[in-house]
């Protein structure tokens, strides 16, 4: 499945003498979420769950053109999942929304682990993260988990990838 955002970004300028803001450049970020084929979830608290890509980073002028874009920085991105259910199938209700940490002793629920050329501070094009279980119990069998990504710099504007069955 492959999700893309748009985000609105207010770059530095004047107003100009009618007191209208700036036109905004707009970044527009393709991601791609799967299963991961390694196994299904179990009883187990530490079951990898989901992997995400980044395929594309893109930045729309107010002109209409359009230039590659930079990669996020890995410290301004902020990563939730939702085990999604039959109660509550269009929204994560509480009890079953979960925020991620890079670093297993940070307490957090799920971890994300990236992949890819990890020698830089960056979210590249074609690097990805391997979402897990970080000793709760997020999945126990098959589930639909829904990834939800924001970037602080960004205002925590949200991503919601498309629902992902973990089988």
């Amino acid at each position: 499945m492959i999700c893309v955002l748009s985000l609105n970004i207010v770059l530095a300028g004047c107003l100009d003498q009618n007191l209208q803001p700036p036109e905004r450049d707009r970044v527009i970020y393709t991601f791609e979420g799967v299963d991961d084929p390694g196994g299904s979830p179990s009883n187990a608290t530490n079951d990898v769950l989901v992997k995400v890509e980044l395929i594309d980073v893109i930045i729309e002028k107010p002109d209409g053109t359009t230039v590659n874009g930079g990669a996020p920085d890995w410290t301004i991105v902020h990563l939730n999942i939702c085990r999604m259910t039959d109660t509550h199938p269009d929204n994560c209700s509480s009890g079953n929304a979960w925020t991620c940490g890079i670093d297993a002793s940070s307490g957090r629920s799920c971890l994300m682990e990236e992949y890819g050329a990890t020698s830089d501070a960056e979210w590249s094009i074609g690097e990805g993260i391997v979402i897990s279980e970080n000793q709760d119990q997020i999945c126990h069998s098959a589930c639909d988990i829904q990834v939800v990504i924001s970037f602080q710099e960004l205002g925590h504007e949200q991503v919601y990838l498309p629902v992902i069955n973990v089988t």
